[in-house]
């Protein structure tokens, strides 16, 4: 609410004197001043891609929304209860606040669909143990690979042999 009424009041960024004994909240806004938006009197913020090939505008929404924009990115028609990873990815795609991903990793604790699934137990191994090799040629790896794109020569496949003693490799 302080940098809606701020960033609505001011034209050019305030001096730090303006925000210095506000919330660590309002000072993480009023440093992105400059890709702040106020459209149709609701504020949102510019986002572009780490490789720079697109901008989105991300809504900021007041607190009493954030649990709805969660809900909707992570169990909507975009969510589907994917995990943490895709549930961030939709939050970007949408909004922006101060905090938002500690959010996200909070809500996906709580939810009951997903703490009530279970992968089971990981299947048990055993302890790889060493194979004693003596002399070179003695043990081989064997291994084909395709289909590749096809070479000037017209081969698809790639046989590989691998020395155990040597390290030695042929392809």
């Amino acid at each position: 609410g302080r940098i809606y009424h701020l960033f609505a009041a001011h034209d050019v960024k305030p001096g730090f004197e303006c925000v210095a004994l506000d919330s660590v909240t309002t000072k993480a806004y009023w440093h992105q001043w400059p890709r702040l938006v106020l459209h149709e009197g609701v504020l949102y913020r510019k986002f572009e891609s780490a490789d720079s090939t697109t901008e989105t505008i991300q809504l900021i929404p007041p607190q009493s929304y954030r649990s709805e924009i969660l809900r909707l990115s992570h169990t909507g028609m975009t969510g589907g209860h994917l995990g943490r990873t895709r549930t961030e990815e939709q939050v970007r795609l949408r909004a922006y606040w101060y905090g938002w991903q500690q959010d996200v990793r909070s809500y996906l604790k709580g939810c009951p669909e997903c703490a009530g699934y279970q992968r089971g137990a990981p299947p048990r191994q055993t302890q790889l143990k060493p194979t004693p090799i003596g002399a070179p040629w003695e043990r081989l790896s064997i291994d084909i690979t395709g289909k590749h794109p096809r070479s000037s020569l017209g081969y698809e496949w790639i046989l590989t042999v691998v020395d155990h003693c040597t390290k030695w490799a042929e392809a």
